[in-house]
C-alpha cells in the first residue's frame, strides 16, 4: 500500500477515512443511547411505523435516476471548471427537485387510491394511513435536498465538512425524536421532529456551500448537458440502486406483512445494530468515488487501489465483525435488555457478517464505475440483487424469520460470485478467484460462524 500510495497519500488518504466515517460514527452512538428509550416511550410497534418511514424516505433516493452516486464524480471531475461544474450541480438539484415531488404525488395518493378500490386501510402504528403517508411526502423534500448538498460537499472533497453535516443532522434529528416522544409520547410529532432537524441542516449546508465555496446549489437546468454527459452515467448507476434496495430492503416489508410491526420492530433492533456498526466502515469509504474520478485514465493504478480496497476492508470488517460475534450478547444486553438480547442475538450475528461483505461491495463497485466498467457492475450487481430478492422472497414466506435470515447467509455467496465476475470483466487478465483471495479475512470466519448462528435461532 506505501508503494502504491506513498506516505504523504497514505496520510491523505486516512484523513479522509475518518472524515467521511465520522458523521457514522456520531449516529451510531446516538443511535445506541436513545434506541432503547423509543421503545419504552412509543412501544414496539410505533417503533416499527418508524423504521418503516425511515425505509420508505430512502427509497424516495430510488426516483433520483442515479444522481445520488453521480453528483460526487462529475463534481470531482470539474470543480476547477466553474461552467462544467454549473451544469453538474444545477441538473442534480433540479432532477431532485423534480423526482421529490413525483414520491410525494405518489404518498399522498396511496390512500385515496385504495379507498376507491375498496382496499382496507392499515393502520401504520398508532396512525392511520393518510396520516402516514402525508408525513412521508413532507419529509422526501429536506432529505434529498440534504443529501444532495453533501454529495456536493464530498465532490468538491471537503471532507471535514461533509462529516458537520452528517453529524449535526443526526445530533438534531435524533435530539428532536426523542424530545418530543417523551414530552408528547405521539408519533406524529417524532416524524416532524425528524423532518424539521433535517431541513435546517439542508439549509445550514447550502449557505456553507454559497458563502463558503462560492457555489450556489439551484437554478436553471440544462437539458442538452444532462442528456448528453450525466444521463449515460447516472442511469447505469440508478439501475444499479433499484435493484440495490430491492434486494436489501424485501426482508423489512416481508415482515410486516406476515408478521406485524412489533416483529420488524424486534428485527431492527438487530438490524440496526448491525448495519449501524458496519456502515462507519462503508461510510468511511466514500471518498473512493471522487479520488478514482481524478485518475481513472490511469487504469493500472486504478486495479491496484481495486485490490486493495477488497484486502484493506476485508481485515478492518473482518475484525469489527469477529469482535461483535464475541461481545454481542454483552453490548446487546447492556443497550437493550438481557431478554431481547437473547432473542436477537443470533440474528445480530448473521446480518453483521452480511453487513461485513456488503462493506467490501461499496468501495469495488464505486471505482469500476468511475473507470467506465458501469455496463459490466449493472449486469453483475442487477442479476446479483434480483437473485437475492427472490431468496429473500421465496424463504421469508415459507420459513418467516428463520427463511429471511438464511436469505441473508445466501446473499454473501451470492454477493461474492457477482463482485469476482464484476472484476474479471472489468481489468484485463483478472482471475476470478482474486476477489476471494483478497476476502480471505471474511471468508475464513464467516463460513463458521454464520452457519452457527443460524442453527441456534
Amino acid at each position: 500500500m506505501r508503494r502504491l500510495l506513498g506516505k504523504h497519500q497514505l496520510r491523505a488518504l486516512f484523513s479522509a477515512y475518518s472524515a467521511n466515517a465520522a458523521g457514522r460514527v456520531t449516529g451510531i452512538l446516538l443511535q445506541l443511547a436513545l434506541v432503547p428509550l423509543l421503545l419504552k416511550t412509543l412501544g414496539v410497534e410505533n417503533y416499527g411505523a418508524l423504521v418503516l418511514y425511515n425505509t420508505l424516505i430512502t427509497s424516495g433516493m430510488l426516483l433520483d435516476m442515479g444522481m445520488s452516486q453521480s453528483v460526487a464524480k462529475f463534481v470531482a471531475e470539474h470543480r476547477r471548471k466553474a461552467r462544467l461544474l454549473r451544469e453538474v450541480k444545477n441538473s442534480a438539484w433540479f432532477v431532485y427537485l423534480a423526482l421529490s415531488t413525483l414520491f410525494a404525488a405518489i404518498c399522498l395518493l396511496i390512500a385515496p387510491v385504495m379507498a376507491l378500490l375498496g382496499i382496507p386501510t392499515p393502520k401504520v402504528g398508532s396512525l392511520d394511513l393518510t396520516t402516514f403517508t402525508t408525513i412521508c411526502a413532507i419529509g422526501v423534500f429536506p432529505y434529498m435536498q440534504h443529501f444532495l448538498f453533501v454529495e456536493v460537499a464530498r465532490g468538491l472533497m471537503r471532507y471535514r465538512a461533509v462529516a458537520a453535516a452528517e453529524i449535526t443532522q443526526q445530533v438534531l434529528s435524533q435530539s428532536f425524536a426523542i424530545t418530543l416522544a417523551l414530552i408528547t409520547r405521539n408519533l406524529v410529532f417524532v416524524f416532524l421532529g425528524q423532518i424539521a432537524a433535517t431541513a435546517i441542516v439542508a439549509a445550514g449546508m447550502w449557505t456553507y456551500l454559497k458563502v463558503q465555496q462560492q457555489v450556489t446549489v439551484g437554478g436553471g437546468f440544462n437539458l442538452n448537458y444532462f442528456r448528453r454527459r450525466i444521463l449515460p452515467y447516472s442511469r447505469g448507476v440508478w439501475l444499479q440502486a433499484i435493484f440495490s434496495f430491492a434486494s436489501s430492503s424485501a426482508d423489512r416489508f416481508i415482515i410486516v406483512g406476515t408478521l406485524g410491526f412489533a416483529s420488524l420492530g424486534y428485527y431492527n433492533i438487530a438490524f440496526s445494530a448491525a448495519g449501524a456498526v458496519m456502515s462507519v466502515v462503508i461510510q468511511g469509504a466514500a471518498f473512493v468515488t471522487p479520488m478514482v474520478a481524478n485518475r481513472a485514465k490511469d487504469f493500472e493504478w486504478c486495479r491496484m487501489v481495486f485490490e486493495r480496497v477488497i484486502l484493506g476492508m476485508s481485515i478492518v470488517s473482518g475484525l469489527v465483525a469477529l469482535t461483535l460475534t464475541f461481545t454481542g450478547h454483552i453490548l446487546l444486553s447492556l443497550w437493550i435488555d438481557a431478554e431481547t438480547a437473547t432473542k436477537v442475538y443470533h440474528a445480530f450475528v448473521i446480518i453483521l457478517w452480511f453487513f461485513a461483505f456488503q462493506s467490501t461491495s461499496t468501495a469495488q463497485t464505486s471505482v469500476a464505475n468511475v473507470i467506465g466498467k458501469i455496463r459490466v457492475v449493472t449486469v453483475f450487481s442487477v442479476s446479483y440483487a434480483i437473485l437475492s430478492t427472490i431468496c429473500t422472497a421465496v424463504l421469508g414466506l415459507m420459513f418467516a424469520m428463520p427463511g429471511i435470515l438464511l436469505a441473508r447467509a445466501v446473499m454473501i455467496v451470492l454477493g461474492l460470485i457477482s463482485r469476482s465476475l464484476i472484476y474479471k470483466y472489468s481489468f484485463h487478465n483478472a482471475s476470478i478467484l482474486g476477489v476471494a483471495k483478497y476476502s480471505l479475512p471474511l471468508l475464513i470466519p464467516a463460513a463458521i460462524i454464520v452457519p452457527w448462528a443460524w442453527l441456534h435461532l
